[in-house]
């Protein structure tokens, strides 16, 4: 059969086609449709066989899908883009809300932004031997100053009087050894800004000190820690004492000088912690280079319960507890310079009379708005400036007298504070 003509009745909804049979006989048929024609699939003069589709319609109840289709369509892209500013919102007022919180929280010395008062060294200022030091002296004795050392004196150590972590508990033959093998490992592999103090005749123990660096909130600070080999070193790791003077400076080192010997772990869930310890072959420089590394930008991220930093919530705890330690490190450094520990007086003379102007001025820059952590130049530089709280100014503004008090003590000159002091104050 061919098509000798064919067309559509959009209004009736028929088509119309004439044809011609094998016999050339004419005829015509008309066939209604359930819709609109879409597309006509033949022409005049083309051959067609029985069952051939001629054209495509488009049903009302595909039409109603379709257009079903696109207004959900439309619908969910309304509704997600609400969604996502709805999300935004919520998260915007939990976000302000929590930092609401951590203000209050803060300004109520609870939780991780307690502020404890140093304890008050009541020695008088003219009875210290510090003060009388002349510059000259003080700086080569500094600048000498080695990061190993053996020593004599330990009567202040605070494991000197515990006699039964060595004579009395027998300990392997082996092990006066290991210790000396230690010794000899830091004293050629110490990393810069630690110092290490040994003790002739009492091997078994050591005074450890960490400098804090530029870019954290212990920049300038002097961190002494006192340690001890147990019996069965390194099956366990040594003993550690953190001359904290009551202050909580760090996740890791408690107010009572409890040195916690663990990090969250990487890839682990909530609350997972690994200790830091391997028994038999962790080594004494590991165990320093470690707690050095307390001493970083953030160390709020040490604390298990901060592990994850995913919001802007998580960044202002990490701003808030680091003005929290700036403040603590500050009063740190009044009672190291009121009391400086055995065998390193000179150093701590010397640090505090060399950096005495550079921690003044970092003071003066936290009280116009640098952030915590930021080199003291940079404060006109975009993202290191930023409003600067009362609480956190009236702390700064607490640090200030004492600690130009402790810089008389040591014996600082009176010309580099009578420079700063008006401007500070």
């Amino acid at each position: 059969m061919y098509v000798t003509q064919s067309y559509v009745d959009t209004r009736k909804d028929v088509i119309h086609a004439s044809y011609q049979d094998h016999d050339h006989r004419p005829g015509h048929v008309v066939a209604p449709m359930d819709g609109q024609v879409a597309e006509v699939l033949v022409k005049d003069g083309m051959r067609v066989k029985k069952g051939q589709p001629m054209v495509v319609v488009e049903t009302m109840e595909y039409e109603v899908q379709n257009k079903a289709t696109l207004e959900t369509t439309e619908y969910e892209k309304e509704r997600t883009k609400a969604k996502v500013t709805c999300t935004k919102t919520i998260s915007d007022t939990t976000t302000k809300l929590y930092k609401n919180l951590l203000d209050e929280y803060r300004d109520l010395r609870k939780g991780i932004f307690s502020m404890e008062n140093a304890l008050e060294d009541q020695d008088d200022v003219q009875d210290c031997p510090m003060a009388k030091l002349g510059n000259e002296v003080v700086l080569e004795r500094y600048k000498s100053f080695k990061m190993f050392d053996i020593v004599m004196d330990h009567s202040d150590h605070p494991f000197s009087a515990h006699t039964k972590l060595t004579k009395e508990a027998n300990p392997p033959d082996d092990w006066a050894e290991k210790i000396k093998k230690e010794w000899n490992n830091l004293e050629q592999h110490l990393p810069e800004g630690i110092f290490v103090r040994a003790y002739k005749e009492r091997i078994e123990l050591l005074r450890v000190l960490i400098v804090g660096q530029e870019g954290t909130p212990y920049h300038h600070g002097l961190f002494f820690f006192d340690v001890c080999f147990p019996k069965n070193y390194p099956i366990s790791p040594p003993l550690v004492f953190y001359n904290s003077r009551g202050l909580c400076i760090n996740p890791n080192l408690s107010r009572s000088g409890r040195v916690r010997l663990v990090l969250p772990k990487k890839g682990g869930g909530c609350l997972d912690e690994e200790n830091i310890w391997v028994p038999g072959s962790s080594t004494l420089l590991q165990f320093l280079i470690f707690m050095q590394n307390l001493f970083n930008k953030e160390p709020i991220f040490y604390n298990v319960l901060y592990t994850i930093r995913s919001s802007e919530s998580e960044d202002y705890v990490s701003l808030l507890y680091n003005e929290n330690t700036l403040v603590k490190s500050l009063k740190t450094m009044v009672y190291i310079m009121n009391k400086p520990p055995k065998n390193f007086e000179y150093f701590v003379v010397g640090h505090f009379r060399n950096h005495m102007r550079d921690i003044l001025m970092a003071h003066k820059a936290y009280m116009d708005g640098l952030r915590v952590g930021c080199p003291v130049n940079s404060l006109q530089e975009e993202g290191n400036k930023g409003s600067c709280s009362i609480t956190f100014k009236n702390d700064l503004a607490s640090c200030f007298d004492p600690l130009v008090a402790a810089f008389r003590k040591i014996g600082s000159t009176m010309e580099a504070q009578e420079l700063l002091s008006p401007s500070l104050t």
